[in-house]
């Protein structure tokens, strides 16, 4: 495997190169150049394009960090990056979320430049930060709470099981166990208002929180037995999935000569798959279970013959 290899020493020389800037270091290409054993233009390349988001610019013929950009150590580099990513992410959430982030970053941080850049879709939770609180001693020890729910129909006062507060296509929703352990439901967590602990404890199995993890979306059952589905996935579009797994029971099964390669993952219910086959098409189809690859077929054939307006 040499691509993973020259990839992880990539990586290694441009942490490396990352870590001297901020240590205030002056860097000759030259230097870098014998000491990773690469040539010149490899490490001219390094500074003018995979480095080019940070704050640095070349005097003499040696890179440097930019006057006013010097941090104080106060963090290892790996966690002032960690810190920067967390910092942008909370920016494209935004609000009162973002701006109490923002304050406890700040007593770590020591720059002004964050050279890290994010676009997170995300709700804005920012007005609903006791609820999550709440919420979160409520998971935390397996207590029930008591909330109303604002429905199209009205609100209706709901006592619930909370199981996770998770994140789907940029939506909040909290996770809950019926009374009986006999499936989940979802709420709109933006729904939920009035949230108070009751005096209940609740049962959870090691089964629910695995499922929780290998969730693929809202559309996931907890109960039902997960089966196995085989995907085709061109080059093109290959590297995403190498980089970002689909969920954390994919394997990569075959890889093709030209760069593509068949994938298999486990999902409870085909809503989990579908519109993300369908987003990626014509590069990712179903090959297995046929009955999912027809539902997509006629899911196309259906929208063919409505037309645009």
């Amino acid at each position: 495997m040499g691509y993973k290899h020259d990839y992880d020493k990539a990586m290694l020389r441009l942490s490396t190169i990352i870590t001297r800037l901020y240590q205030g270091d002056l860097l000759s290409v030259t230097e870098l150049a014998q000491e990773f054993a690469v040539s010149n233009r490899t490490i001219q390349r390094d500074f003018n394009d995979r480095l080019n988001n940070f704050p640095i610019e070349q005097v003499k013929k040696k890179w440097k960090l930019r006057d006013g950009c010097t941090i104080e150590k106060t963090l290892p580099i790996d966690e002032l990056v960690v810190s920067q990513i967390l910092e942008k992410m909370s920016q494209d959430i935004g609000g009162e979320f973002y701006t109490k982030t923002k304050n406890l970053l700040s007593r770590i941080q020591n720059n002004e430049f964050n050279p890290i850049y994010t676009r997170i879709d995300m709700e804005d939770l920012s007005g609903h930060l006791q609820s999550i609180a709440v919420v979160e001693e409520a998971i935390r020890k397996k207590q029930s709470i008591k909330a109303l729910y604002k429905t199209d129909n009205g609100v209706k006062e709901v006592e619930l099981n909370p199981l996770k507060l998770a994140n789907f296509e940029g939506f909040w929703y909290l996770i809950t166990l019926d009374d009986e352990n006999e499936y989940v439901k979802k709420y709109h967590f933006k729904g939920l208002s009035g949230i108070t602990l009751l005096d209940r404890i609740f049962e959870r199995s090691p089964k629910l929180d695995e499922s929780l993890e290998n969730a693929m979306g809202i559309w996931f059952r907890i109960h039902a037995d997960p089966f196995e589905v085989r995907l085709s996935v061109s080059p093109e579009i290959a590297k995403f999935f190498r980089r970002k797994p689909l969920s954390k029971t994919q394997i990569i099964s075959s890889v093709g000569t030209d760069g593509s390669m068949e994938i298999t993952l486990k999902i409870t219910h085909e809503m989990e798959i579908i519109p993300i086959v369908q987003y990626w098409m014509p590069n990712m189809r179903v090959i297995e279970p046929e009955w999912i690859h027809d539902q997509i077929i006629s899911n196309i054939q259906k929208f063919n013959s409505k037309g645009i307006s």
